[in-house]
């Protein structure tokens, strides 16, 4: 084999062996990162599995209701709310979902068998025994 022919043979296999490392590299880095991606997303079913809001102190009587101010738990970013915002009213824990997005801003009222639930955002007042709007998004 002529000198040239087995430089060009010796670089082949080193391009071979170091393209092989660096796949290997890759290949181990991408499975650190879905590793991690796994964790963080067992960690956030966690979080949302644990209840959003709680029910505060503070209370009020509308049309002859007594309601009461709510709290967040934890963060619900698809109502930009961060955890110990405080929200609006409901009248009972029967009148706001523990799952998803759904919230009752700090404006809004949810009573009577008014039910916010998944990514519903309520800004209003919502109840079926007064003259109120009914559905807001």
């Amino acid at each position: 084999m002529t000198d040239l022919k087995r430089e060009f043979f010796e670089l082949v296999q080193t391009f071979k062996e170091s393209s092989a490392e660096t796949i290997q590299d890759l290949l181990q880095n991408l499975n650190a990162q879905a590793a991690e991606l796994e964790e963080a997303r067992k960690g956030l079913e966690i979080e949302r599995s644990l209840p959003k809001y709680e029910l505060t102190d503070v209370k009020k009587i509308f049309h002859g209701t007594e309601v009461t101010q709510i709290r967040a738990l934890r963060d619900i970013p698809e109502a930009g709310v961060n955890k110990n915002d405080t929200g609006g009213y409901v009248q009972s824990r029967a009148n706001l979902g523990q799952r998803g997005g759904a919230w009752v801003h700090p404006t809004g009222i949810a009573m009577d068998s008014c039910i916010v639930f998944d990514d519903e955002q309520l800004h209003t007042v919502r109840s079926s025994n007064i003259n109120a709007p009914q559905h807001e998004h």
